[in-house]
């Protein structure tokens, strides 16, 4: 595997009377926002060609939302996903994501920014960088990581949403 995507589902709908957690949709805004970083992931050369995604409404329609970007990507439910720590995010990449060129994750707070800061510590990454993404790691967000020849992670970022540069140009990588 050559990159992994650590994209937090986007805002959902609070839970309502006797709605289960699984259950929330996201709203509009939310749409709006995983549309709007899977535009932006593609433009900058950041395609997966496999999405994990939490069996939960909200990150289903994250990806939906998002998938258009990425017309060549196939989707895997991971049941495995939904409130997962990084023990089980790592498991799941492992299982679905060897010989894959990139991976994508939609998942959960708070395993999903646990397992980055992870990635983040062994990619030695800016002390500052991983004590912002402990502190928030919000909706619609992606981490980004590359991998070297021998499996080592490099930390490439963490991009919200509303921070991104407008898209324009061709892709960088």
């Amino acid at each position: 595997m050559r990159g992994l995507i650590l994209f937090r589902h986007a805002k959902a709908a609070a839970r309502t009377g006797g709605e289960a957690d699984r259950d929330r949709p996201l709203t509009a805004g939310g749409a709006h926002d995983a549309a709007r970083m899977g535009a932006w992931l593609a433009e900058e050369g950041l395609a997966p060609s496999l999405a994990l995604v939490s069996p939960a409404r909200r990150t289903r329609e994250t990806w939906q939302a998002a998938s258009a970007a990425f017309p060549g990507a196939r989707m895997q439910l991971v049941e495995s996903l939904y409130d997962a720590g990084p023990a089980q995010i790592d498991a799941a990449v492992s299982r679905f994501g060897d010989g894959e060129d990139r991976v994508l994750v939609v998942g959960h707070n708070p395993g999903l920014p646990v397992y980055a800061v992870e990635l983040m510590r062994a990619a030695s990454a800016p002390p500052s960088a991983i004590e912002r993404l402990g502190q928030r790691f919000a909706t619609a967000s992606a981490a980004v990581f590359a991998f070297d020849a021998a499996d080592r992670p490099q930390f490439e970022g963490v991009y919200e949403p509303e921070s991104l540069p407008p898209l324009v140009g061709a892709a960088r990588r």
